[in-house]
């Protein structure tokens, strides 16, 4: 199925960059109580704002610590696997700066640790809650990414660990999403794998698209990505711009706790339930996992 765009525009006689207008527009409903178990389109009204000009992504690059930057080449395959993925052999500024012939696709992680990028995060994700009528407290670790992408550049089938509400800043590109409760995609085992730390790309074999939606995104549209909805994107033909604000709810942190708990004890030999199937088994596991993530945060960082 194809959700097909149609113009965004800004409400009338709303400046986007005022700190009282509204950034997002969607239905609240599709969001109902903070859960959601399929992709759906969204509208904002983030396109021009000068935090997304190429020289401030550059600055802003630099300001990140090396290891919260990636990029990689925009010639991969939709099914890639991650030990085979050749080496970009620009800087990271450099990178930016010729994004538009490079043929390369990068993402600077958790750009909220910069103070404006955080605000925005911030304004974004209360917005989120105010239309899903939920608590902000309730919408939790929270996290920004920002997308540079060549004109034609494929970001493999993969996973995120959390919602995510990625809004096209510049460029055209095509989200390929399927649901996340789709295990002919994605099974049990991937899923635990891969919130112990596993690889995000997906590895499938069989055709894939009858299992996908494709959301056709312009400046001004947006899609929502429910975790853990495997996906992947096929840049347009100019360069791309995405912001994306992610969160947490205690559902979807109850998840990622059960598979990482659920990881350790099939190793062990044992077959757990999958998440959403034992209530009190899960909270339990969730519990463990809540009390050892606090643990490992108060641990020194590795050098």
């Amino acid at each position: 199925m194809t959700h097909r765009r149609e113009p965004a525009e800004a409400p009338s006689g709303d400046d986007p960059h005022s700190p009282i207008a509204p950034l997002l527009h969607f239905d609240g409903g599709e969001f109902d109580g903070g859960s959601a178990q399929a992709a759906f389109r969204v509208t904002h009204a983030l396109c021009g704002h000068p935090l997304f000009e190429l020289e401030r992504l550059v600055r802003l690059s630099k300001e990140l610590s090396p290891r919260l930057v990636e990029y990689n080449p925009g010639s991969l395959p939709v099914i890639h696997d991650p030990s085979t993925t050749p080496a970009n052999s620009l800087s990271v500024a450099e990178t930016i700066r010729r994004i538009e012939t490079c043929g390369s696709w990068m993402v600077l992680k958790h750009v909220e640790r910069s103070p404006e990028y955080g605000a925005l995060l911030d304004r974004c994700v209360d917005e989120v809650a105010a239309a899903a009528g939920l608590d902000p407290a309730k919408l939790i670790r929270r996290a920004a990414f920002l997308f540079v992408s060549s004109p034609g550049a494929i970001t493999p089938l993969h996973l995120d660990p959390e919602n995510n509400f990625l809004l096209q800043i510049r460029g055209e590109k095509a989200m390929h999403i399927a649901r996340p409760g789709n295990r002919a995609v994605i099974g049990e085992r991937a899923l635990e794998r891969f919130f112990s730390g596993g690889h995000r790309n997906v590895l499938l074999d069989e055709d894939l698209h009858d299992h996908l939606s494709r959301f056709e995104l312009g400046p001004g549209d947006g899609v929502f990505v429910p975790m853990p909805a495997p996906h992947y994107v096929h840049n347009g033909d100019n360069v791309s711009i995405s912001f994306s604000a992610t969160f947490h709810t205690l559902e979807t942190d109850t998840t990622q706790g059960v598979y990482w708990i659920n990881d350790k004890l099939r190793r062990l030999g044992m077959r757990p339930a999958p998440p959403g199937v034992q209530a009190s088994a899960d909270r339990r596991k969730h519990a463990i996992y809540k009390s050892l993530r606090a643990i490992k945060r108060r641990l020194p960082p590795r050098r």
